[in-house]
C-alpha cells in the first residue's frame, strides 16, 4: 500500500482523486495549498504527490523542486485545468513524473500513478542492500535468517522498525566426562 499526498485548491478534484487512490488500495491524504502540501512532505513520507499548478498561495511548478526534494523523495503528478505544451514540457524536466489535464479520464489518472508506482519499485529494488555484521547474532533458523534479511532491508530505508519476538536465554554448557 502506497502514501499517496494530493495537493490541490478545489476540494472535488481533491475528493475525486482521493477516492481513485483508496480504490486501488493506497492511502490518500489531502492539501489544500502549497504551504500546507510541503508541511506534510517534510513531516510525513509519501511516495507519489498529485500537485495542481495553479494554487491560491503560488504555482505547482515553481514547488516542485522543493516537493520533489522532501523526505521519502516522491514521484511528482502534475495535475492542471489548464494544461498547455510548454507547461507539461517546464513540468518534466523539472522532474515530474507525468503531466495530467483536470477532466481526463479515471483510466488515465489510474494509470499515471500505477506506472509511478512501479518504477519506485524498481528503483528500490536496485538499491544496494546493506549487510549486517551478524558473527555475534547465535541462531542459525530459518526464522533468524528472514529476520536479519528484513532487518537488513529496513536499514536501507527511513522507516522505523519494530523486533518483536521471544527471548531465547543462551547458557555456555560445560561437559564433564562420565566416570566409569
Amino acid at each position: 500500500m502506497a502514501s499517496i499526498l494530493i495537493v490541490d485548491d478545489d476540494d472535488m478534484m481533491r475528493t475525486s482523486i482521493s477516492d481513485i487512490i483508496s480504490h486501488m488500495g493506497h492511502f490518500a491524504d489531502t492539501a489544500e495549498n502549497l504551504k500546507e502540501g510541503l508541511q506534510m512532505t517534510s513531516a510525513n513520507r509519501y511516495d507519489v504527490v498529485f500537485l495542481d499548478v495553479w494554487m491560491p498561495d503560488g504555482n505547482g511548478l515553481d514547488a516542485l523542486p522543493k516537493f520533489k526534494s522532501s523526505q521519502g523523495k516522491p514521484e511528482i503528478i502534475i495535475i492542471t485545468g489548464m494544461g498547455d505544451a510548454d507547461g507539461a514540457e517546464l513540468a518534466i524536466k523539472s522532474g515530474a513524473w507525468d503531466y495530467i489535464e483536470k477532466g481526463g479520464s479515471v483510466k488515465d489518472m489510474s494509470l499515471s500513478l500505477t506506472r509511478a508506482l512501479e518504477y519506485r519499485e524498481q528503483k528500490e529494488a536496485k538499491k544496494p542492500r546493506m549487510v549486517l555484521k551478524t558473527e555475534n547474532i547465535i541462531g542459525e533458523s530459518p526464522a533468524i535468517k528472514q529476520c536479519l534479511d528484513m532487518m537488513a532491508q529496513a536499514a536501507s530505508s527511513d522507516k522505523n522498525v519494530l523486533i518483536t519476538g521471544e527471548t531465547a536465554v543462551y547458557r555456555k554448557r560445560t561437559v564433564c566426562p562420565s566416570h566409569s
